[in-house]
């Protein structure tokens, strides 16, 4: 008898505790689905994954229509490294780059970077996660510019993360119809020199390593 009583108190108390949430998340004071996406998503992750990108060369760029107005050269790159997403719906990053710049550029040949990342990001009702780039920085480890420093503040990547919450899949998105050059062109600017306008196609592969950011 004691331990049905016991039972039937603890029930009381959880109604009482959901009844008197329950207003707050109904008057849409507190946003209960992204704030438990948050958790779900935060911790480390390791990932792999390739860009392709046409270069303008310095002093062009590109129409509204995304057609160079001069100059262009293509260059791709396998890239690797981790992310650490916080539950605030921010995070920070470290990567190394292998790009290859391919014929017929003034510039072919290879060379590597390191950068730094740091982004927002957020989670659409349809699960879809974006993330918004507050900036890139980093420095060119080999090559014909090795020692040079760069910044850069690419587009969103939009994805999903897997059923079990272990594997992120994130790419650039694509221009719709009524996008501008705007919307898909990024600058890299050569710290005390010159910028190359970009348009750059990112793909991202990442495997959750630690559960939480703080580990």
């Amino acid at each position: 008898m004691k331990a049905r009583i016991g039972f039937t108190l603890v029930i009381i108390l959880a109604l009482a505790s959901l009844t008197a949430v329950a207003p707050k998340a109904l008057a849409g004071d507190y946003d209960w689905r992204a704030a438990l996406a948050r958790q779900y998503v935060q911790g480390t992750w390791f990932g792999t994954g390739t860009n392709g990108c046409l270069v303008a060369a310095p002093g062009t760029g590109f129409t509204d229509t995304l057609v160079p107005t001069g100059g262009v050269s293509f260059q791709s790159s396998t890239v690797q490294g981790t992310l650490n997403i916080k539950a605030d719906g921010t995070g920070t990053g470290e990567f190394t780059e292998f790009p290859l710049t391919h014929p017929p550029a003034a510039g072919v040949g290879a060379s590597s970077s390191k950068y730094s990342v740091s982004y927002t990001y957020t989670f659409a009702d349809d699960g879809t996660l974006t993330v918004t780039f507050l900036s890139v920085a980093g420095e060119v480890l080999a090559g014909p510019s090795a020692g040079v420093s760069f910044n850069l503040t690419p587009p969103p990547l939009t994805g999903r993360i897997s059923r079990d919450g272990n594997i992120m899949l994130l790419s650039t998105e694509a221009p719709t119809a009524n996008a501008t050059a705007s919307s898909a062109v990024e600058t890299l600017q050569i710290v005390g020199g010159p910028s190359f306008h970009r348009i750059c196609s990112r793909m991202r592969v990442f495997a959750r390593i630690h559960a939480s950011a703080d580990n």
